[in-house]
């Protein structure tokens, strides 16, 4: 695909951005990355619906680019700075913790929680050893 550079004194039209964005990603369900240099390099994550409605608000500068790919997990970090997968498995470890310090056998943990008993096993295991 071919790519064009806008001049400065060049107008921006936004239902031409619109009517791109609504053919390239017409399908998609994921985000759509938006990026920036104005002047440092910055870039955003947009659902498909949000970037069509907000769009002459989120490409309204001549260094604006849209991706052409999309993806559906972001890799954005929660507050305390491990992402969602690792948070998860922060939470599934803090739950067997309580759960075993209360006194509870790993076949109860097991049901409680939904985790195999290999995993449970395994968290214990861990937990016992102070790696977590």
């Amino acid at each position: 695909m071919q790519a064009f550079k806008l001049k400065e004194n060049d107008e921006i039209n936004i239902d031409e951005s619109r009517k791109h964005l609504t053919n390239l990603h017409k399908d998609s369900e994921g985000y759509i990355t938006i990026a920036s240099k104005n002047p440092n390099y910055s870039q955003w994550h947009y659902k498909k619906d949000d970037l069509l409605q907000r769009s002459d608000e989120i490409i309204s500068n001549i260094n604006t680019y849209v991706s052409q790919n999309t993806f559906y997990r972001p890799q954005r970090r929660i507050e305390n700075g491990l992402t969602k997968r690792e948070q998860d498995r922060l939470d599934k470890i803090n739950a067997v913790k309580e759960l075993s310090e209360k006194g509870y056998k790993q076949v109860q943990i097991v049901k409680e929680l939904g985790l195999t008993k290999g995993r449970v096993s395994q968290i214990i295991k861990e937990i016992k050893a102070k790696k977590v």
